[in-house]
């Protein structure tokens, strides 16, 4: 089967400064073209301090942590295209609800979030209660991002992406359509992770790493397209992970091999 033409395996990130026509959309592999029609400074996106009710849980991300009632009381942004929960910031220099279709939903930020200056969020995005974005981050779109997580400057999910909750993506991270990410998931700097396995030479499937819950992966490791790497296992720095990693093991090397995990990184992550 054909790769989908707009599920890039690479993604460009340009920061917008002043309005949306001097943003320049994001480049992938054969994308649709994009037109920004929500810049969203500061004092255009004051959100709405009214009370509201929560549901689900931090721990199941699967369930919505931004209620009904936030999204009916959320401002939205005059393009309709981005609504705030209760408390949440968006810097002046954020895009926020960036249409990148005429028939995009509008970007979810939930309650207690907080998108700092260069970030570009797209439409169909939801950022759930507390999610913290670093500077010039790109977030595109159906990606769902999960309570009290974080996503680390210049850091890219590009599109089609769900992350767990509580997760920590450091500067530099690119997470691939297709991709999912657990709970409690930590990514070091400029980790990459992959979809496509013979990029331009095959025709295939994009389809990106799945991540389990509790799953570290240090500073500049490589987790290759359709990859799982179990609950609670640990991927070394500079590692290339070619393979599934198994459950609390230690994945080390170029290619990865793994072993148990010495009794110093036993146990799951913090949160």
């Amino acid at each position: 089967m054909k790769a989908v033409n707009n599920k890039p395996q690479s993604g460009i990130l340009s920061a917008g400064l002043g309005d949306a026509e001097q943003v320049d959309p994001p480049v992938g592999r054969h994308r649709p073209p994009v037109r920004p029609k929500c810049v969203v400074p500061q004092e255009s996106m004051a959100p709405d301090t009214s009370s509201s009710g929560r549901r689900g849980t931090d721990t199941d991300h699967t369930q919505e942590d931004t209620t009904h009632e936030d999204r009916d009381h959320a401002q939205a942004s005059p393009s309709s295209r981005a609504r705030l929960g209760a408390d949440a910031h968006v810097d002046p220099g954020a895009i926020v609800g960036y249409e990148y279709a005429d028939d995009a939903d509008p970007a979810i930020i939930g309650p207690e979030c907080t998108v700092r200056w260069g970030s570009i969020i797209y439409a169909d995005v939801e950022l759930r209660r507390g999610c913290v974005t670093g500077h010039d981050v790109l977030v595109r779109e159906h990606t769902s991002v999960g309570p009290s997580s974080v996503i680390g400057t210049k850091s890219v999910l590009d599109g089609h992406v769900t992350v767990g909750s509580n997760a920590s993506i450091q500067t530099g991270v690119y997470v691939p359509p297709e991709t999912t990410v657990g709970d409690r998931v930590f990514l070091g700097p400029s980790a990459v992770l992959t979809n496509d396995p013979f990029p331009l030479r095959q025709e295939v499937d994009l389809v990106g790493p799945t991540l389990e819950d509790d799953v570290s992966v240090g500073a500049n490791a490589t987790v290759l397209p359709d990859v799982t790497v179990h609950e609670g296992a640990f991927v070394a720095a500079g590692a290339v992970v070619t393979e599934d990693i198994p459950a609390r093991t230690l994945a080390a090397g170029v290619p990865a091999t793994h072993r148990p995990l010495p009794e110093e990184l036993q146990g799951g992550n913090r949160s």
